[in-house]
């Protein structure tokens, strides 16, 4: 695949100067939107040998983040943490599975804010963050998430990315009494007031983290990040289903809700070759498509490789995007500047 910066211009609008870049941003919200996600975007191929499946499941490396934004056209990405002296490192596991391309998490952010201040005029970008804790004690200096950590974590969120380039829950919430009611009422915003922005989601951990974001902020107000929330919930505007589900994701899309799923688990379908599960993924209408293969890796398979139909970095999403819509309309590489 061409390397999109490489189709990039350095002009917004180009063409007839009255001629605007995007003419349906009005009309587009971001949930009609569909992107190409990646699983563990910072993951780096463990150097420890690990016997049997979860060391079949580490086998894959991620090019750095901005390779990813500009080469492989990925516009959601998912950052694991940990508590550790202070800081929040990007790993999977300590000691097993610990390489990154970036770390601490405001390295990582401050990556993606640099890509998006030299690409104005990108679809937002989505930021997913997990809070991590071991299954296994290998390291004890690396802790589970607090409740004052997710506050630290908010503060590192709004420095690194600044909150002026964020789509917040109360942007979207308004004068409704809840997230949820917002979303399903009256939707989300338009394109127009959201590119060159992030959405940032705290994902699900292996503890208490979602339980705790929310405890005082039960629609999250005044918090900069959203949450992946049960659909009946307060807070819920942003919804994981792993496993591809026409009918479950269809139905969640159409309420209003974004939603991420995954083309492929722990390089099952890789190995295989199977796209089955690849192509449900983007026919459900599921925002965000995450993969660990953007690109084809011969060490799984020749041939499987996950893209949103199309080639472009984003389409119009097949259930909530009007007819009209083109994935010119979604993003331009032509009008985005590149310095």
């Amino acid at each position: 695949m061409v390397a999109l910066v490489a189709l990039a211009v350095a002009a917004c609008n180009g063409g007839d100067d009255d001629e605007p870049a995007y003419p349906l941003d009005d009309e587009l919200r971001i949930n009609d939107v569909q992107v190409l996600g990646t699983h563990n975007s910072f993951h780096v191929e463990t150097d420890v040998p690990l016997p049997g499946p979860v060391g079949d499941e580490m086998e894959y490396t991620h090019v750095p983040l901005e390779q990813q934004l500009d080469e492989q056209g990925v516009r959601a990405v998912e950052l694991d943490v940990y508590d550790h002296d202070g800081e929040f490192p990007v790993l999977h596991s300590p000691v097993v599975d610990d390489r990154s391309t970036c770390s601490p998490l405001e390295e990582c952010l401050t990556v993606l804010a640099d890509w998006s201040a030299r690409h104005d005029g990108h679809v937002p970008i989505f930021v997913l963050i997990e809070p991590r804790e071991q299954s296994l004690v290998l390291d004890p200096t690396f802790e589970p998430l607090d409740a004052g950590d997710l506050d630290r974590l908010d503060e590192v969120v709004v420095s690194a990315l600044g909150a002026e380039n964020l789509v917040t829950p109360d942007d979207v919430r308004g004068d409704s009494p809840t997230l949820r009611d917002a979303i399903v009422e009256d939707g989300w915003p338009a394109l127009a007031e959201s590119r060159g922005r992030f959405l940032v989601v705290l994902s699900f951990g292996g503890g208490d983290e979602r339980d705790d974001y929310l405890a005082a902020h039960p629609t999250l107000e005044g918090r900069p990040m959203f949450v992946m929330a049960e659909p009946s919930s307060p807070a819920a505007a942003v919804v994981a289903v792993d496993e591809p589900d026409e009918a479950a994701i269809g139905d969640l899309v159409e309420e209003g809700f974004i939603v991420r799923t995954r083309a492929d688990a722990e390089l099952a379908e890789p190995r295989a070759g199977d796209v089955t599960r690849r192509d449900l993924a983007f026919a459900s209408g599921a925002q965000i498509v995450s993969t660990d293969v953007p690109v084809v890796d011969p060490t799984l398979s020749d041939t499987y490789v996950v893209q949103v139909p199309g080639g472009r970095p984003a389409r119009c999403n097949p259930v909530t995007a009007p007819p009209d819509c083109r994935a010119v309309d979604i993003e331009n590489p032509a009008h985005l500047r590149s310095d």
